[in-house]
């Protein structure tokens, strides 16, 4: 699964947490894409 506006993952504290929000939003996007709520999405 490709995230390609993501921060590539680095080892200080403050790019854990933004490369985990933005994977995070990553899988909350196919969710609502899976159930079919596409007008969140974009």
């Amino acid at each position: 699964m490709p995230l390609n506006h993501c921060h590539d993952y680095d080892h200080t504290i403050t790019q854990q947490i933004e490369y985990f929000y933005c994977f995070a939003r990553e899988i909350q996007i196919m969710c609502l894409k899976d159930i079919g709520i596409s007008d969140f999405v974009e």
